[in-house]
């Protein structure tokens, strides 16, 4: 074998029996943001993201069915959850309830206290997410499980239930979000 053969396997790292430093610990590019749901188990422990079980890897929520159920409150009334989001019933519902790892539908809009709306669904274009598995925020997993298909209502999303102390733009840091959320459907 040449020099310049076992200079290949050097620079490659095949001679040390690894891949190359890039492969080992990926890297996002510039701007782009990783969340990752962090699964928590049946008794209540986060796990590791190497340690998910497999149900976590087939789209199954690893939290109790009960977890993050928030039920109706009576029409007007608003009710603060242990987590600190606030939730009112706008409308009842009278469809299918909204359970964790569901496939979910929802209208919705976002505003700022100062009543600025910042996002919304598009009309006739519900937004689709699992409950307690995809990447929505907290207050959304929380806020939504437990409603029933043509419920409305109302939700006051903490800081710590939403954006946090990073924030997003158009979202600044520590901002309290408020939703009107409509289940449209579930599957």
């Amino acid at each position: 074998m040449t020099k310049r053969y076992y200079a290949l396997l050097i620079a490659t790292g095949f001679w040390a029996g690894c891949a190359p430093p890039s492969q080992i610990v990926p890297v996002p590019p510039p701007g782009l943001e990783l969340r990752r749901q962090i699964p928590i188990s049946p008794d209540g422990e986060a796990q590791a993201l190497g340690e998910q079980p497999a149900s976590a890897a087939a789209g199954k929520s690893l939290a109790p069915a009960n977890a993050l159920t928030t039920p109706a409150t009576p029409i007007g009334q608003a009710v603060t959850t242990k987590s600190g989001l606030k939730v009112e019933t706008v409308k009842a519902g009278t469809g299918a309830e909204a359970k964790p790892g569901m496939l979910v539908r929802v209208n919705y809009a976002g505003k700022m206290t100062d009543g600025k709306q910042f996002d919304a669904s598009k009309p006739g274009k519900p937004f689709e997410f699992r409950v307690a598995v995809d990447s929505v925020i907290a207050g959304w997993h929380e806020g939504v499980a437990g409603m029933k298909v043509g419920e409305i209502r109302k939700l006051t999303i903490p800081p710590n239930l939403a954006y946090g102390r990073e924030g997003k733009a158009p979202i600044p840091p520590n901002s309290t979000l408020l939703f009107d959320i409509e289940l449209v459907d579930t599957k």
